[in-house]
């Protein structure tokens, strides 16, 4: 938390619809009505945009400084295999106005959560636009563990967001222990 204090990470803020695994279910209009009201707060780095709700009609107008991460959330698995996965990377990696993409799914298996973190890894590789790449659930805890950019994390009092959402220090935990984000000076120190 320090860190996000310290500006060194993102605020993010999100409007999750129903269709998506969030609880809002309001019409479109008011969707890009509250997505217009917090854009031109001071208070966040990025909005995430739900690509589904996508209308050039109702998208806010850039605010300087202000990013916005183009998301798609899928509450199955990834069943069309790696060519879904690609198209959904594709999808939220195109936009003119996203700076971030994300796509989860739920994973039922972890060749689920490998899959979209391989896809992951090669659109990395291949587009110079940074993504987030999960999956819900237990079998995706993997996901984020192992996720390269910005993974969302919980406060430790809080009821997680999404299943298998985990805590800043239950994140930071499991990383050291796989030694994900540690040099090899800190590995050996261990």
């Amino acid at each position: 938390y320090a860190s996000i204090a310290a500006g060194e990470l993102p605020i993010i803020a999100t409007l999750r619809s129903a269709s998506e695994g969030g609880k809002f279910d309001e019409p479109d209009e008011r969707y890009w009505d509250l997505i217009q009201q917090v854009s031109r707060s001071c208070c966040v780095s990025y909005v995430d945009i739900e690509v589904s709700r996508c209308s050039e009609s109702f998208f806010p107008a850039p605010v300087p400084g202000l990013g916005y991460l183009a998301s798609e959330h899928f509450l199955r698995p990834p069943t069309g295999g790696r060519l879904e996965v690609c198209r959904a990377f594709d999808e939220v990696l195109q936009p003119w106005w996203s700076a971030v993409g994300k796509v989860v799914f739920t994973a039922s298996t972890e060749s689920d959560a490998n899959l979209v973190s391989a896809v992951q890894a090669e659109k990395l590789r291949q587009i110079a636009k940074p993504s987030i790449g999960l999956c819900m659930g237990p079998c995706g805890t993997i996901s984020r563990v192992t996720n390269p950019f910005w993974t969302p994390v919980r406060h430790p009092a809080m009821k997680a967001a999404a299943p298998g959402q985990l805590s800043l220090k239950e994140l930071r935990t499991m990383r050291e222990a796989l030694h994900i984000g540690t040099t090899a000076a800190e590995k050996h120190k261990k």
